[in-house]
């Protein structure tokens, strides 16, 4: 169906009259039909936004943070919504409630009737115990970012258009002028009427996938869920044939997923890998080689141990040094007998890596809390001098390590007063990057600092918990090689 025949079929949904038939899509109405639900959530964030924060949406809207409300702080508890917080950001504001539930908004001209793509998905995750409508939506898109690429479709047919910036939607005139009929649609599809996943949609998925590219590695990602095993493993094999691309790398992960990777055919992947070609094919060479670690062990996982230890000292095409480095480094840690071998990567990436993949490798060694682990941590702060370099170091040290390890950090940080990460007090600049205002419940309002250690500890509060489970089954694998 075309756009025109979207809205037709839509425009015919009447009241408790059966559903005309053939249906569209089920991926595009649903989407639609949510979409439109999630309207007035939005609308009551402005609404919160307005009454208890005294903000003007408008000011935000056009002045980003030089338009949020002087009179209460960047983030904090909603005044007389209980178990509700509030942060503002940029041309924005996102509500938390006490279960988690998330509703992030950006304002557009003073109103709220722009979508944000990745908000919404966002919101649909944080739900707990979704209404029937949202808990089928979640059925109806196993992999989320399919909701990505069933906007991309509504876009194409003209049912939705563009906002303003990036990834913001609205529905289109047409649409909205439907609010009955899309509320109806809502309370069938809630009380379960059989629709989905349609075939075009699944065609749709296996033709991006064909056609490559960031869209090509979410649609193989979503297509995995769909196709039986023998679709989709024919699907993956002609993938595999080509030059890695973020397509290539979103199958295989999904093929893993499966299970339904062998091992003769993860060794030919790995034998045949070229890694430096780009960070595609860097990151599959790495999933691969964990894939077939997790397979062999003593004598046959020897070469592939050597191989990730001698990538990680090679410079990927297009990119600044290796951007799996961090990766690379867990990987050891967790598999290799040569735990000099290892700790040497993990050294190597905390100094080398990128700004986020120094963080990761520095979170994962504080929380691993083993003595090798937390020298190479405490040897980035007497090896360098430079305030970018340490942050992640000094990050995961404060943020998981004793009084020793805040005392060493403030030691070395005295020793730099008036520089951007300190104050001129000599109090070491931590201890500003950790400052919180504390407001009347006593939660934590962020104070924001734009030093290298603030934005490390941000990343640090981002990847913490996602990185716990792997810290722990690397903690307890050095343990089993110590036995």
């Amino acid at each position: 169906m075309d756009g025109e025949e979207v809205l037709a079929w839509l425009e015919g949904v009447e009241a408790g009259a059966p559903l005309q038939k053939p249906r569209p899509p089920a991926e595009l109405v649903w989407l639609l039909t949510g979409l439109h639900r999630h309207l007035p959530r939005q609308a009551w964030v402005g609404e919160v936004v307005r009454e208890r924060l005294g903000g003007e949406l408008e000011a935000i809207a056009e002045g980003g943070y030089a338009g949020h409300p002087d009179a209460v702080p960047g983030a904090g508890a909603v005044p007389g919504l209980e178990g509700w917080r509030y942060e503002l950001h940029g041309c924005g504001c996102c509500l938390t409630g006490p279960s988690g539930v998330s509703v992030d908004v950006d304002f557009e001209a003073g109103g709220t009737s722009a979508i944000d793509v990745y908000f919404y998905i966002g919101f649909l995750r944080s739900v707990v115990l979704p209404e029937p409508f949202e808990e089928r939506m979640l059925r109806l898109f196993p992999a989320i970012e399919g909701v990505v690429l069933a906007a991309d479709w509504l876009l194409e047919l003209g049912l939705l258009v563009d906002g303003t910036r990036g990834n913001r939607v609205r529905l289109a005139a047409e649409v909205e002028a439907l609010g009955g009929r899309l509320v109806d649609l809502a309370s069938r599809i809630s009380e379960g009427e059989a629709w989905g996943p349609s075939a075009a949609w699944v065609e749709r998925l296996v033709s991006l996938a064909h056609a490559g590219g960031f869209d090509g590695g979410k649609a193989a990602a979503c297509a995995s869920h769909h196709l039986d095993a023998e679709a989709f493993g024919a699907l993956t094999a002609e993938l595999l044939r080509r030059d890695v691309d973020p397509t290539v790398l979103a199958a295989f992960e999904a093929l893993s997923r499966r299970g339904e990777l062998e091992g003769s055919a993860l060794a030919r992947l790995v034998a045949g890998a070229r890694p430096t070609q780009s960070h595609a094919a860097a990151r599959l060479f790495v999933l691969a080689s964990e894939a077939q670690l997790n397979r062999v062990e003593g004598g046959r996982a020897e070469p592939v141990l050597a191989g990730l230890a001698s990538f990680a000292e090679q410079r990927v095409e297009g990119c600044n040094g290796n951007p799996q480095a961090d990766e690379i480094a867990m990987v050891l840690l967790e598999h290799d007998p040569d735990r000099a071998r290892a700790l040497a990567v993990a050294g190597r990436a905390l100094r080398g890596c990128g700004p986020y993949g120094r963080v990761v490798i520095a979170a994962v060694l504080a929380q691993v809390r083993t003595e090798a682990c937390h020298r190479e941590l405490q040897l980035v702060l007497l090896e360098s001098e430079g305030l970018e370099e340490t942050a992640a170091a000094r990050a995961a040290l404060l943020t998981f390590g004793d009084a020793g390890d805040v005392a060493l950090v403030t030691a070395w940080e005295n020793t730099r007063a008036g520089e951007p990460d300190s104050d001129s007090t000599g109090n070491g600049g931590w201890r500003r990057a950790r400052l919180r205002s504390t407001d009347d419940d006593g939660g934590a309002a962020r104070e924001y600092v734009d030093t290298p250690l603030h934005n490390a500890m941000v990343m640090i509060d981002g990847v913490a918990d996602r990185l716990r489970e792997r810290a722990d089954a690397i903690r307890r694998a050095m343990a089993s090689r110590q036995v």
